[in-house]
């Protein structure tokens, strides 16, 4: 009887840290999302209405339910990387070769689209671009 008791308080312990999350409050915030396709197509931009916090992935994912953009990633890393926007697809890792890399704010990305988190008013600029090293200080 003692045994069963140990148990049943446990499974109560337990299960009291399932619970739903306690409710944060989150702000609303608009994002300006431009995509520009290096002569490959027109380059485009439009507005986002996402949450303070959320990360690129999920603005983009936004947009792509809004039917803004569309996408494709690969995820074998655990992590999404954007191999392709709108159908234009990265070239891979050849000398020259143009693929999809990010700025938020005028800043050249440092995270990874699922770890870089978004406010209120910040800009998102998705560039078709061959890196060269130099596109850190690349604002246009």
């Amino acid at each position: 009887m003692r045994r069963l008791l140990l148990t049943f308080s446990l499974l109560v312990v337990v299960g009291c840290g399932r619970g739903e999350p306690a409710a944060t409050s989150t702000s609303e915030a608009t994002v300006e999302m431009s995509i520009e396709f290096d002569g490959v197509r027109d380059d485009r931009s439009f507005d986002v209405q996402t949450e303070s916090g959320a990360t690129v992935f999920t603005a983009m994912q936004i947009a792509r339910d809004r039917e803004l953009m569309t996408f494709e990633t690969d995820d074998s890393s655990g992590m999404p990387f954007v191999t392709a926007i709108d159908g234009v697809k990265g070239e891979g890792a050849a000398d020259g070769a143009r693929n999809w890399q990010y700025w938020v704010n005028g800043d050249y990305a440092t995270q990874g689209v699922g770890q870089a988190t978004l406010e209120d008013g910040d800009r998102v600029q998705w560039k078709y671009k061959n890196f060269d090293g130099g596109f850190a200080d690349d604002e246009s």
